[in-house]
């Protein structure tokens, strides 16, 4: 367990009057765990990965992307007749001490490598894992679903397998490997993906006839034989813990001891004459259930959230055990009549069955169709398996979606009185205050803990609710009730806006009653509910289907909103803050449309002669169905281009793979935490330790007077000159010093006890205030050709235009992590990090530290998720060759440096891990633009000339940040020739976290500005934009903005290929009638065409890789290379590679880890580019082995590759070992010039995409319905793979142009958005219905030159993502 800092002393102050216990018991993967008097501040994820088992991951630490999901496995019912349900839970958020009397099974307990379960082997052969952090997670969220499905007797729908990964993220794969997979696992199929082309009515699979000839196409991966699912062979639930009732009996009562004197009890009654005795021994304690409200707390994490250091004692009571509280039933109220009874312990899943059969007594009333609808998109399944229905009540959230309902139902609370002990009965409605008075601050900062009424928590307890059947007390009314709600995605995302409505109607069908209430983020401030008499007595008597009550409806329901404060008030300017306004007035004015509609219907007052789609109709995310087309060149040879799994695959479905924070602790290692600046531009006068290094088991505070030699992150080819910790910081989350200590918990803490003093500089903190103040980080740069002025002259049409580019978090699952090992021994030091840039981290290490590089040895085995970038070009501006760094190419570097200054001042081992809140904080994010553009161009829709100017907010440091923009700026035509043109562009200088490389590299801002402007032109032409786009189009032999001579550019073959399979013309036209027949639903499509330029083109450092091949006597290969394995392939690729050249299978031949010391300087891995360079060094070396094994191979035809099986067997190898043949061989690869022969790049890979989208124009609601993607990616080494990266990127493209939101505070600059709960990426249900993925037909490519004519993936297919933006706009084009 974590070391349990300063503590002593047994369990003391016992509560007169009850029986204790002091020690907890559960089953763990099948065995048994006894702990005495465990910290009970321990959660169940710092047990489990003290005790070894790592394959649990911490991801966020706020509850909110399922990587450190486990499965529980508990008897619910209290007298144990009941079978044990299996739930998802989060081991983040969850105390240790919950686990009492509990099955925990981790992903280590289902299965290993050598012996894995159906479910992990599926998900890593059908390629469901590329960089693995985030797989255990998944794979214990689907093992949950099948586990209750099998205590159910039934079988997951293809929605419910969907909907299991709701609280899983995943950055890489685009989730539809994963889904294909689970699906897979439900229906025992045994081929990877679907069948035929995605559509429903697809002739593969509804025709009885022959298949015409032209649609048998191979769409799939090659067959797979799995294991068969067999549940009996899972885990059974410890029989001991079904036999030993008296474990649910005890109260627990666990207590730790702090230095200070302080102390934090634990106790957990099991009924609630126990809570009573406690209560009254402890009247301040703190009561708490589910404890998902431990995410929020993180995600705000305050200098007053302690733990170690804590002056205070606290007590804090669970009730998670009370089965009195936990009672579902269905009975009566003497107020309320007939309903359903809820006990608040009762978790979300608990209570959606209770209202089910509710449902099913009472014939569906409205008011439980309400509340399921509200728990279908309520949070994850594992927070519904957690968090409780009173937890929910007496948070007094404004976000919840639960208690908006609960007032308007006039459902009842029953109180319990510890003091008098007896029950009370009241409206839950009364324990809300009408109205807000916090501080209308940050979103849950301000909002999220409002003191109830009529509630005493010192003597309160809420023990169950009443949700009438029927609202309202009027037998002779027919009631409607609806929930509605909006937010930032579908599923897993707390409420932006939500309304809840009952509405009574009269049998004339007149308003006798009607009530609402709302909430949501947006609401901060103002109305918790509106009662019933205020809409009721302005509309009492109305007819419904009147269009006048609609009207009143509306301006009704604006009126009340003006008196809301919605928003970040004190985070927003004036324009800001109306547009929140408005966004949060429309769209409940268009909730009440949806309202009225729906009960118009039912009343069958609305016709619909023409077949639209009702107002009522609300967008659902269908299940998806994907094809892939990728095989043309996979029968050329053996081995490459074969569909093969990745290597690790099933490592990290397992649990087993080891990222740099799953490395076992050695002997007296410590933890770094950052110190950081809370200002964005300031001096510090001061910096006083003391109170952190007063705490036992806190050693010591790393300042840049502890760094032996250079002080500064120093790269003079990109002008790169960081201090480590610097005196003059220039935004929140710039790094101060580290506090180093016992365990990271402590160091954490630790951290924000330091204090620091600044003495306030001018600060920017908005790209405006940048321009505006001419705050720059570089002069301007220019890119022109032709006679610019004289073709706007010349044109028929010159228009101008702009665009505002937001930024992007890189949300890698796997957060900064790095650890410095001194070997204590010639002043050696072994340093691990999850880093892209080997040679960089090595470089700055040896310097910091005033030793030879030759001293310091990276080791880089796996990255856990990355979405950077690395360009090396010949600046075309002013031919000044830079280089681009990023993300985890050398921002963890301080990290890094920082741990081998701790190792080597205290002699001992030193890692950190930044949590996600600081990484977001810390590490930047894709460049913000703005652009200003003007183009000419003749009637016909071609381009005559154009002149753009841009600014890119490049933080508070410079960065890449001139290179990112000079690629912008080289690439803003897109796909389109321009004759003459005059691009200007200037890096802005502000106050807010420095912002770097990400995947992409300022090619999606590119993209983005190309593809806006030729729509604008094929707008102000009145022609149809592909025509314009066509006529466009770049020719072989042409030249881009920034110097590349195109051959074989395919970017029109890629257009008109998807053009063909998307049937695009049609489905235009079909979305054009749609949107003339439908009001309130509006569909748009688009086409988007591509072009990523890439390649190490030119004689410059980084154009070359090494790699190292040895071949052992046993016939087995190890390869080193210099690339880094982030999870897109790399070491699958170069293996293919040797086994192909070498003529073995891959089973034979292992890449370790990236070193170092095996492979000295090593090329930074990115730009798409890894397998480019490393497959071709080990290429070099595999053939030179051929070559010396050849002769051996000619003279013993007959002879066998591996080690002999008998004496005297001839095998190769044993030959060449006695012939002292040298097995060892290393290679060297240069990039060759393009055929251009200019440096700048080597190659463009272009590509093209259709997507279809479907908006909800009442509330802003949006489906993405289809994706068609064609890329041209060569010849390539491994189409699975290639198809991952493609789709991963895809999403991540998407999720730029529309769902990711970086929201700065406009007060000092600081991120707002800090982890899941309030940074949102796509999850596995907003992916496309259909998405078909397609390599080129039809092309060569003799003039690529690269491993098997191959090219790089990574980038090229994000620009893609793009198109959904544009979908979208033509929907809401379509609607105005």
């Amino acid at each position: 367990m974590p070391p349990n800092i300063g503590y002593h002393g047994e369990a003391d102050g016992r509560v007169p009057g009850i029986v204790t216990d002091d020690s907890i018991l559960f089953f763990l993967n099948g065995q048994k765990v006894t702990l005495s008097n465990p910290d009970p501040e321990t959660t169940v994820l710092q047990y489990l990965r003290a005790q070894g088992l790592t394959g649990t991951k911490l991801g966020c630490g706020q509850g909110g992307c399922g990587a450190c999901t486990i499965v529980v496995a508990e008897i619910q019912d209290a007298d144990g007749r009941a079978e044990p349900r299996y739930s998802p839970q989060l081991a983040c958020l969850t105390p240790l001490s919950y686990m009492h009397s509990k099955h925990i099974i981790t992903i280590e307990g289902v299965g290993t490598a050598d012996s894995p379960h159906p479910i992990q082997e599926r998900i890593a052969l059908l390629h469901g894992s590329q960089c693995g952090f985030c797989t255990p997670g998944m794979v214990m969220s689907l093992y949950a679903a099948m586990r209750e499905s099998h205590r159910k007797q039934s079988e997951l729908s293809e929605e419910e397998i969907e909907r299991t990964f709701d609280g899983n993220l995943c950055r890489c794969t685009g989730y539809r490997p994963i889904l294909d997979a689970a699906k897979s696992i439900n229906k025992e199929r045994t081929m990877a993906g679907a069948i035929g082309c995605g559509e429903e009515n697809c002739c593969q699979l509804t025709s009885s006839e022959p298949v015409p000839s032209d649609c048998l196409v191979d769409l799939t991966f090659p067959k797979v034989e799995f294991k068969h699912y067999d549940q009996t062979q899972d885990l059974i639930f410890p029989p001991y813990l079904a036999n030993h009732k008296e474990l649910q009996r005890n109260c627990l009562h666990l207590v730790s001891k702090r230095h200070t004197g302080a102390t934090f009890e634990w106790f957990s009654p099991s009924d609630m004459e126990g809570l009573s005795k406690i209560k009254a021994q402890r009247p301040n304690a703190r009561m708490i259930a589910g404890n998902t409200a431990a995410g929020l707390n993180a995600f705000l994490e305050s200098k007053d959230n302690r733990r170690f250091s804590r002056s205070e004692s606290e007590s804090v009571i669970w009730i998670g055990r009370i089965k009195d509280m936990q009672q579902q039933e269905l009975g009566s109220h003497s107020k309320g009549g007939e309903g359903v009874w809820v006990g608040a312990g009762c978790n979300m899943e608990q209570f959606k069955q209770c209202l089910q059969a509710g449902s099913e007594k009472y014939r569906q009333p409205s008011i439980y169709k309400a509340f399921l609808k509200s728990l279908d998109t309520y949070a994850s399944a594992q927070i519904r398996s957690m968090a409780t229905v009173g937890g929910t009540v007496i948070l007094g959230a404004n976000f919840s979606d639960l208690n908006p309902l609960f007032i308007i139902s006039n459902s009842r609370a029953r109180i319990y009185s510890l003091k008098s002990q007896r029950f009370r009965d009241l409206l839950v409605s009364d324990l809300f205050p009408t109205t807000r008075e916090s501080n209308p601050g940050r979103p849950l900062s301000g909002d999220r803990r409002q003191p109830l009424n009529n509630f005493d928590p010192n003597d309160d307890v809420l023990h169950a609710i009443f949700i009438p059947q029927k609202c309202c007390a009027s037998k002779d009314t027919k009631e409607y009730v609806q929930f509605y709600r909006q937010s930032k995605r579908h599923y897993a995302s707390l409420s932006s806006v939500n309304l809840a409505v009952r509405v009574n109607l009269s049998s004339e069908k007149k308003i006798s009653d009607m009530a609402v209430a709302f909430g949501g983020e947006e609401v901060l401030q103002g109305p918790t509910q509106s009662r019933s008499f205020e809409f009721s007595q302005d509309l009492c008597r109305e007819i419904w289907s009147d269009q006048t009550t609609l009207q009143a409806l509306i301006v009704k329901i604006e009126k009340i909103m003006q008196k809301v404060t919605v928003g970040a008030a004190n985070e927003d300017d004036d324009q800001a803050y109306r547009r929140r306004k408005r966004f949060v007035s429309s769209v409940m004015a268009g909730f009440m449309m949806r309202l009225w509609s729906t009960i118009r219907n039912d009343l069958g007052d609305q016709s619909n002669k023409e077949k639209s789609m009702s107002p009522a109709e609300e967008i659902h995310p269908g299940t998806n169905k994907t094809t892939h087309d990728v095989l043309q060149f996979s029968k050329e040879h053996e081995i490459l281009g074969k569909p093969l799994p990745h290597t690790t695959a099933l490592s990290q479905s397992t649990g087993e793979a080891i990222y740099v924070n799953d490395m076992p602790k050695a002997d007296r290692e410590a933890y770094g935490y950052m110190v950081v600046s809370e200002r964005p531009h300031a001096f510090i006068t001061s910096i006083d330790a003391s109170a952190a290094l007063s705490i036992p088991g806190v050693l010591t505070f790393i300042t840049g007077d502890d760094i032996p030699n250079s002080k500064r992150m120093f790269e003079p080819r990109m002008k790169l000159d960081e201090e480590y910790f610097p005196r003059e910081v220039v935004s929140v989350g710039t790094s101060i010093g580290m506090i180093v200590a016992e365990s990271a918990e402590l160091a954490q803490e630790a951290s924000r006890l330091v204090k620091v003093t600044y003495q306030d500089l001018p600060a920017v903190l908005t790209l405006d205030d940048a321009i505006a103040q001419g705050s720059f980080w570089s002069e301007e740069m220019v890119v022109e050709q032709g006679d610019f002025e004289g073709q706007m002259k010349a044109a028929d049409v010159v228009f101008d235009g702009g665009c505002l580019l937001p930024g992007q978090e890189h949300f890698y699952m796997e957060t900064y992590s790095a650890r410095a090992v001194p070997r204590l021994e010639d002043n050696e030091y072994d340093i691990y990090a999850a880093c892209q840039n080997p040679k960089g981290l090595q470089d700055e290490i040896a310097k910091a530290l005033g030793i030879g590089r030759h001293r310091v040895r990276a080791h880089i085995k796996r990255l856990g998720g990355v979405s950077t970038a690395t360009l090396q070009i010949e600046l075309f501006l002013n031919h000044r060759i830079l280089q681009g760094f990023g993300g985890k190419e050398n921002r963890v570097i301080p990290l890094a440096v920082s741990c081998a200054v701790a190792a080597k001042k205290l002699r001992r081992p030193v890692r950190i891990m930044f949590q996600r809140n600081l990484d977001m904080q810390n590490t930047g994010n894709r460049h913000p633009y703005k652009v200003k553009w003007q183009v000419a161009a003749m009637r016909d829709g071609t381009v005559k000339a154009m002149k753009i100017e841009m600014y890119a907010n490049g933080g508070c440091n410079s960065d890449v940040s001139s290179l990112v923009l000079a690629v912008t700026m080289g690439n803003c035509e897109g796909v389109y020739r321009v004759p003459s043109y005059h691009v200007s562009g200037r890096v802005c200088k502000t106050n807010t976290p420095s912002n770097g490389a990400m995947r992409g590299f300022g090619g999606p801002q590119a993209c983005m500005i190309a593809e806006s402007w030729i729509r604008q032109l094929a707008g102000a032409v009145g022609r149809p934009l592909w025509e314009v786009q066509a006529r466009n189009f770049y020719k072989d032999g042409e030249v881009t903005f920034n110097g590349l001579q195109l051959v074989d550019f395919y970017a029109p073959q890629c257009f008109e290929q998807v053009k063909k399979d998307s049937d695009f013309e049609r489905r235009f036209q079909e979305v054009e009638e749609f949107n003339k027949r439908n009001k309130y639903r509006k569909r748009g499509i688009t086409i988007l065409p591509s072009k990523f330029i890439l390649g190490m083109g030119g004689v410059i450092p980084q154009n070359q890789a090494s790699g190292i091949v040895h071949i052992y006597t046993d016939g087995t290969v190890l390869l080193y290379h210099g690339g880094t394995e982030m999870g897109q392939g790399l070491n699958t690729k170069v293996i293919q590679v040797a086994a192909e050249t070498l003529g073995i299978s891959t089973d034979k031949i292992f890449v370790t880890e990236t070193t170092t010391d095996a492979v000295p300087n090593p090329t930074i891995s990115g730009g798409s580019m890894g397998s480019d360079l490393n497959c071709g060094s080990i290429l070099i070396a595999c053939r030179k082995l051929a070559k010396r094994l050849a002769p051996l191979q000619k003279s013993n035809p007959n002879a066998s590759w591996e080690e002999a099986r008998f004496i005297d067997e001839c095998t190769i190898i044993s030959k060449a070992y006695e012939g002292r043949i040298n097995l060892t061989s290393n290679g060297q690869h240069k990039s060759p010039l393009n055929k251009a022969g200019t440096k700048a790049f080597q190659y463009q890979s272009c590509g093209a995409a259709v997507t279809e989208v479907e908006v909800d124009v009442l509330t802003g609601d949006w489906n993405i319905l289809r994706t068609d993607v064609v890329m041209e990616l060569g010849k390539s080494l491994n189409p699975a793979l290639d198809v991952g990266q493609i789709e991963g990127a895809f999403m991540m493209g998407a999720g730029y142009t529309t769902m990711e939101e970086v929201t700065y505070s406009r007060n000092n600059g600081s991120h707002l958005a800090l982890g899941p709960n309030k940074y949102k990426i796509f999850i596995a249900k907003d992916i496309p219905k259909t998405f078909n993925i397609a390599f080129l037909r039809g092309v060569t490519y003799d003039n690529q030159a690269t491993v098997n004519r191959s090219k790089g993936v990574g980038e090229p297919p994000l620009l893609l993502g793009g198109s959904v933006y544009f979908a979208l706009r033509h929907a809401i084009e379509s609607a105005r």
